[in-house]
């Protein structure tokens, strides 16, 4: 074998095992998010806007094996949301950070256009891994995974997703 071309196999399998697994797309995976919501409501002309926050713990209850997050791991979050209500539409929109027992952070970024945000309610939305630190460095969704939202008393908020690929 030629050393240019042992230089160049050395070079790949090298940046290779420099890439964390965590910088390759999240694989299919299910999780439960439970949290508690702190809303702040205003009325603007023509519509309701909530603004607040959810802090919560993310449970990964089926995940395959060498998923960027494994199976049964457990990450805290909290979530800057944004809620426009108007007679016509509906606008919620999310930044997460999770954190994992290593201190290494994971984010998404989550949007919902239908349901609402009351008591009893809730509804369906889409969501993004959008980045990370340490093992989540460059973890980052090729599409959106959906989730499901239901609003429980107290500012109970169960979140649940099933992301297939």
């Amino acid at each position: 074998m030629s050393d240019r071309r042992v230089l160049s196999l050395a070079l790949l399998f090298g940046v290779a095992a420099a890439v964390p697994a965590a910088a390759q797309e999240p694989e299919a995976m299910s999780f439960v998010l439970i949290g508690k919501r702190d809303y702040t409501t205003i009325q603007h002309p023509g519509k309701t806007i909530v603004a607040g926050s959810l802090h919560g713990v993310l449970r990964v209850t089926d995940a395959p094996e060498g998923n960027a997050i494994p199976d049964g791991a457990t990450l805290h979050g909290t979530c800057a949301i944004f809620i426009s209500r108007s007679a016509a539409e509906l606008d919620i929109h999310s930044e997460c950070t999770f954190e994992d027992d290593d201190g290494d952070e994971v984010y998404t970024t989550a949007w919902r256009a239908e349901g609402d945000a009351e008591v009893g309610g809730g509804g369906d939305g889409g969501f993004e891994w959008v980045g990370g630190t340490g093992k989540y460095e460059g973890m980052q969704s090729q599409g959106q995974c959906p989730y499901t939202v239901n609003y429980l008393e107290d500012d109970d908020v169960i979140i649940v997703s099933d992301c297939v690929r």
